[in-house]
């Protein structure tokens, strides 16, 4: 298992059986004072093979999918996404790459309150990475760009100082 980023001990570390994620952090020497234990990611290789498995359905469904509503299209039916729309949507899902990332709450898995505890595996890896002091404000607002994070300020504040909402804003 690779362990990475804000913890005491970075390093390659050989696991044992049923060992745990709280188990490997405690083995590391817990987080930095920097780490932020709400910004980890954590990934799997037989997660990250099953996803390749269902990219690659995907792409084919739509690639049938394509080639049927190009049928249609061409024999006067009516088509709701264009082939162009469906080919570049399918170039996109070509170039995807599988992460194999588990969604994880470590704070829960450190202080054992977890209703599930991670067993790890081989090839596991945990990034614990550096506290950001900063909030980044996307979409749909007139200025989008990132703020200094002030505690206790709400999310409408950010979207305020970043111009508000525009029309399309949901």
């Amino acid at each position: 298992v690779v362990v990475k980023g804000e913890v005491e001990f970075p390093g390659k570390y050989t696991i044992r059986r049923g060992e745990t994620l709280a188990d490997l952090v405690r083995r590391v020497g817990g987080l930095t004072e920097f780490g932020d234990p709400d910004s980890v990611v954590f990934t799997r290789e037989t997660l990250k093979l099953q996803e390749r498995k269902n990219l690659q359905k995907l792409r084919e469904e739509l690639r049938k999918q394509i080639a049927s509503q190009s049928l249609r299209t061409q024999s006067g039916a009516g088509s709701i996404v264009s082939y162009d729309e469906a080919r570049k949507l399918l170039r996109d899902l070509t170039s995807t790459e599988a992460v194999g990332r588990l969604v994880i709450d470590l704070n829960k898995i450190i202080n054992g309150n977890a209703t599930t505890n991670v067993i790890l595996e081989d090839g596991d890896a945990l990034y614990v990475q550096v506290r950001s002091q900063s909030v980044n404000v996307i979409g749909e607002v007139y200025v989008p760009t990132s703020h200094l994070h002030t505690q206790g300020q709400s999310y409408e504040s950010y979207i305020t100082k970043s111009g508000g909402f525009r029309a399309l804003a949901d």
